[in-house]
Formats: structure tokens, sequence, C-alpha cells
């Protein structure tokens, strides 16, 4: 419970606001408890504070709805929403605890999210229903720590940004939807390529280069996982000088996206790391965006934008 208020009521209990249950809670003045006032129901339709974003098979979007605590789902065109999950702990199947990205599963479409908080990664089926959840917070072998990315890589296997721990995993998914271990790559810090602080966003070219946001870096580097090299594209000034970026994405063409929220713009890279475009928002009819953070592609050519404190998903086409 996160307590944010308090008043008495005139027959001498107690109500108190529960800011992540989205709930008001009576108690007597001993602390004992009486009961609820709104059961923790769900925030009505809309997203708050919206971060991740991942496209299915049949082009529907999915959106990780951090302040809402739940998954949002939408068709292509933004008819037939539907939501799922709650505020809870590890031991109530389907809760979520601000997760702060979301990835299909090719050839499934299950959701795999990386429930930061909880430091693990939730998977869920289209339709919202529970699969599993696996994860402990730690430094070792497949321990994670507040994980903000994730991401599927074309051997099937499932990188997950370790931001705690300044590095990336890699996992085998098995049948059930859980991870096994295979390997990590990075390691925390700030002067060398391959350093990580705070590594955010992530994606994989289909050539298995793995691409990550690094964030508190202000750049982004790539990992040729066949040679283990790593790569940092960062400028010191324009269209590659980046400022806190969150998101990087593969586009279907090879050309990589960074969502460059510091400085609230989406930069288009080749895939040699060459920027050749930025835009804030008016450049695409949107309006201003205000710390964007994730980009997903449709199926149909359709870019979905994740705009975090102007609370909406803008979909553009390039």
């Amino acid at each position: 419970m996160d307590v944010r208020g308090l008043d008495a009521t005139a027959d001498g209990k107690l109500i108190v606001t529960d800011e992540w249950d989205f709930d008001l809670k009576e108690f007597t003045t001993a602390g004992s408890y009486v009961g609820s006032y709104f059961g923790a129901s769900a925030p009505l339709d809309g997203v708050n504070s919206p971060r991740g974003l991942g496209v299915d098979s049949l082009g529907r979007v999915y959106v990780s709805d951090w302040w809402n605590q739940r998954v949002d789902r939408w068709d292509a065109d933004g008819a037939n929403p539907s939501m799922w999950g709650f505020r809870g702990t590890r031991d109530e199947p389907g809760s979520v605890n601000f997760a702060w990205d979301v990835v299909v599963q090719p050839g499934t479409d299950r959701v795999f999210l990386a429930n930061r908080e909880s430091h693990e990664v939730e998977v869920f089926e289209s339709d919202g229903t529970f699969v599993t959840r696996w994860g402990v917070r730690g430094s070792g072998d497949g321990d994670v720590e507040v994980p903000p990315g994730v991401a599927f890589a074309p051997d099937g296997t499932l990188v997950v940004t370790d931001s705690g721990n300044g590095r990336v995993q890699r996992f085998a998914i098995d049948a059930g939807g859980v991870g096994t271990f295979v390997e990590s790559f990075g390691t925390a810090g700030s002067l060398l390529s391959g350093n990580l602080n705070l590594p955010a966003g992530i994606s994989v070219a289909d050539d298995g280069t793995v691409w990550v946001a690094d964030t508190r870096n202000n750049r982004v580097q790539s990992y040729d996982s066949s040679t283990g090299v790593w790569t940092v594209f960062a400028g010191a000034s324009g269209l590659s000088s980046f400022r806190l970026p969150w998101g990087v994405t593969v586009a279907p063409d090879g050309s990589i996206w960074v969502a460059d929220s510091g400085r609230d713009r989406i930069v288009k890279m080749l895939p040699d790391g060459t920027a050749v475009f930025a835009a804030s928002g008016p450049e695409m009819g949107a309006g201003d965006l205000d710390s964007p953070h994730a980009i997903a592609f449709g199926a149909d050519g359709a870019i979905y934008i994740s705009d975090i404190w102007n609370n909406r998903i803008i979909e553009i086409n390039e």
C-alpha cells in the first residue's frame, strides 16, 4: 500500500488513499483493516504514461500501460480496446508491477512483459490469460534486476536488458513460456564500448545484431552476436547526439529507430549508424512529442510511438 492521504470519518474510522491500488481503504484508529471502497478496480479506459509497444501477427497493438498497472490492446485501427492486469504481488497470477516493455512472441502471439519492479518476465496469451512468470532479483546468471526491455531474436531466444546489473541476458524459451539462461553480454560502466548504464530499450536485427538503448550513457550500442564486438553510436552534436534514449527498434527494412526521449524526438539511423532523419512531432502532424519512449512497426507500414507525458499512442506513416 502506498499512502498519499488520510482523513477521519464521522464514526471514528480512518480513510486512507492507496495510490497504487487506485483505492480508498478504511481502518480503525487502532490500525485494524475494515474494508475497501473500490476494491482496486481498474482505471477507466485510456493510457497513463504508456511505455513499451508490441504488435502481433494480426496487427493488434499492445501497450505496457505503466501507471495503470496493466496491458492494453487495440486493433490496428484503434478499435476494440481490451485490457488486463492489476497492481499486485508475484504470488497473484496476472498481477502487473510497473511493466516497462512488452513484446509479442513470433509464432504464438504470446505477450512477454518486462515486469520491471517485480524483477521478472511475465507471460500472457494474446487474450490476457496468464501463462507464467519467471525471474529472480539478483546478479547471478539468469537473475534480473529492474528489467526495462525485452525482444525476440530470429533464433527464438529472448534478450532482456538487465538494467540493475548493467548487462543484457539471453534466454531460451520453452513451450510453456519459461526462460532458461543462455548467456549475458555487456558490463556496467560508462567509458568503453560494451559498458552499459541503465540499458533500456532493445531490439534484434534479422542478422542477429542486438541493438541497445544505453540510456544514461546517452548513446545507442550494437552487439554482434557472432563476434562479440560492441559498436557505439553517439555524436557530440546533430542527429546522433542523443539524450536519455529509452527506446530502440529495428524496422522491417533494417533501419534503426531511436526514441530519443530527452530530446523529445525520434531518430532514424541506417544499419551502419548514420542518422538520416529526426522528428519531434509537428513534422509528422502529431503535435509536440513529450518524452517518446518506444517505437513499433505494424505489418501495413504503420509506425507506432508511445508518447509518455502526452499519455497517448501515435500512429504515423513514414
